[in-house]
């Protein structure tokens, strides 16, 4: 009897264990729920890759295979399995993976993620997802697309019910001056400005900028007061004024005050920017110095243009004519970016402190270059994806059980790495190969600059010749100054009156209009002893 109820009980126990044992999709569900995200995606991958069926089962792994690696911050590995669902016919996990994909996509900053997700979404879908959560990045698609009517409906939804929203805001003022809307771009800037203005906590960065866009928003308005009142309120700090200058130059040019868009322009120029790129703000000056018959100086700034790019103009010509492998062209940036930290921390003030710098492209050229959006972007995603296989390499461990998702993982950010070293070695090449065919256009440019200049003064001097010869053959010296008087047409001469000498009383000669000083602003004095 006592035999008997052993058996009995041994059956029991043997039938309760079967009955209450953890499936590995159970398993893995409760540790991804536990935070144990290392452990869950250890025994789901296992799981996707010897069940052979694609069932509810087999996508319910892969979803949570995916949030675990998305937990544990490796965005990159965890878009993979998430993918996979989005693109399955599960009733129950393709919805919420379609969400996380664009989540995962808001993390990489990747557009074709984000396009893919877009494009896999359906009405239902929508409905069922978060507004914040898709009309601002179905704006987003759209506006990259080209597709701007239809961005500024989608942010105009995103605004009724987020009113304040920054980016929106940003994005559907760009949306109107891409179709040269001015007005609503200017009306939507000045709505950001005032978010700003009313957080305690605003980014003056972002202020600037918006202050920045606002102004040239007035610019392409053609409201070239209001443009230069705008760019005067950005804050002498930061890279927001610097940019606002050429453009504040070129607006006092449009309103035909030469003289202070050439002063801009010289203070572009000063010791402080020595360190910044700015051909073209030498060339502007060097043109409209000509302009205004200032020749000496425009000469002197066509020297400086030489001095600063000529030499370049040889480096870049010799880069972009060689093979240049990935990391030749990272490490230029590198090099870059470790002056521009010891700058930001103050270092290159510290006469005590000596930095090197051992880029083969100067420094002024790819710290510029580095504010390209396409080559900010993709450094920073090759950033990311290092920092995430460090982070792989730190939460999965040797242990056997964790080898098959650990090589899954190796796998990935290998072929990841790869193409963003040679995504950013595209983008640097070809950004340098715009700037050496630039500045060519600048140098030819200069040298049509120098040419006329060189006319100029001959005919100067041919004209002097003409008319000191004339002059010699005047019959009397009374005669020949009033001959003189009549020819400077626009000119108003201190005659002498017999007090003093002419070379003792300075004679000033205040210009009419003419060529050279066509603007109210170069129409002054001209004293000669």
């Amino acid at each position: 009897m006592n035999r008997v109820l052993l058996f009995i009980s041994i059956g029991l126990m043997s039938f309760g264990s079967a009955a209450f044992a953890e499936t590995p999709v159970e398993l893995g569900t409760r540790l991804y729920q536990e935070k144990k995200w290392a452990e869950a995606a250890q025994v789901l991958y296992q799981f996707t890759e010897t069940h052979a069926k694609q069932d509810e089962d087999y996508f319910a792994a892969q979803y949570y295979f995916g949030l675990s690696l998305f937990d544990l911050k490796l965005y990159q590995a965890s878009s993979y399995p998430i993918i996979k669902v989005v693109r399955s016919g599960s009733k129950k996990f393709r919805q919420p993976a379609l969400e996380k994909l664009i989540s995962i996509s808001g993390h990489l900053k990747s557009q074709k993620m984000l396009d893919f997700a877009i494009s896999d979404l359906r009405v239902d879908d929508l409905k069922k997802m978060s507004d914040d959560v898709y009309e601002y990045k179905l704006a987003e698609a759209s506006y990259d697309k080209g597709q701007f009517d239809q961005a500024i409906n989608y942010l105009a939804q995103a605004l009724i019910k987020v009113p304040d929203h920054e980016a929106a805001l940003s994005l559907l003022a760009l949306s109107y001056l891409k179709k040269n809307n001015a007005p609503l771009a200017i009306e939507s800037y000045q709505k950001l400005l005032n978010v700003y203005e009313k957080s305690a906590e605003a980014d003056v960065l972002k202020k600037d900028y918006t202050t920045l866009n606002l102004g040239r928003a007035y610019f392409q308005q053609k409201n070239y007061p209001k443009a230069i009142e705008t760019y005067s309120k950005i804050s002498r700090v930061g890279h927001a004024y610097r940019e606002s200058l050429k453009e504040l130059a070129w607006s006092y040019l449009f309103i035909g005050q030469t003289t202070k868009a050439i002063g801009i322009l010289e203070s572009i120029h000063t010791p402080y920017y020595e360190n910044y790129f700015e051909p073209e703000s030498i060339f502007l000056r060097g043109i409209l110095l000509n302009g205004i018959c200032q020749f000496d100086e425009a000469e002197a700034t066509i020297q400086v243009f030489s001095e600063n790019y000529g030499r370049l103009i040889d480096i870049l010509g010799a880069w972009n004519t060689q093979a240049i492998d990935a990391q030749q062209a990272i490490s230029e940036i590198e090099f870059t970016l470790e002056i521009l930290k010891a700058e930001r921390k103050g270092k290159i003030k510290d006469k005590k402190v000596k930095i090197s710098y051992n880029g083969r492209i100067p420094f002024k050229v790819t710290r510029t270059l580095l504010q390209d959006y396409r080559l900010e972007n993709s450094y920073e995603t090759l950033l990311q994806i290092k920092s995430e296989n460090l982070l792989a390499v730190k939460s999965f461990s040797l242990d056997v059980n964790q080898l098959p998702v650990k090589t899954f993982l190796e796998k990935i950010y290998s072929g990841r790495l790869s193409y963003f070293e040679n995504q950013v070695a595209t983008v640097f090449n070809e950004l340098l190969m715009k700037v050496q065919k630039d500045l060519n256009y600048y140098k030819d440019q200069l040298a049509f600059v120098s040419y006329e200049i060189k006319e100029a003064r001959k005919k100067e001097l041919k004209q002097k010749v003409i008319e000191e010869n004339r002059d010699q053959d005047s019959t009397s010296a009374v005669e020949s100054e009033k001959k003189k008087k009549e020819k400077k047409v626009g000119y108003q001469v201190w005659a002498f009156d017999g007090e003093f000498w002419r070379d003792e009383l300075n004679t000033y000669e205040y210009s009419g209009k003419n060529l050279c000083t066509a603007d109210e602003d170069n129409a002054g004095a001209k004293s000669e002893k």
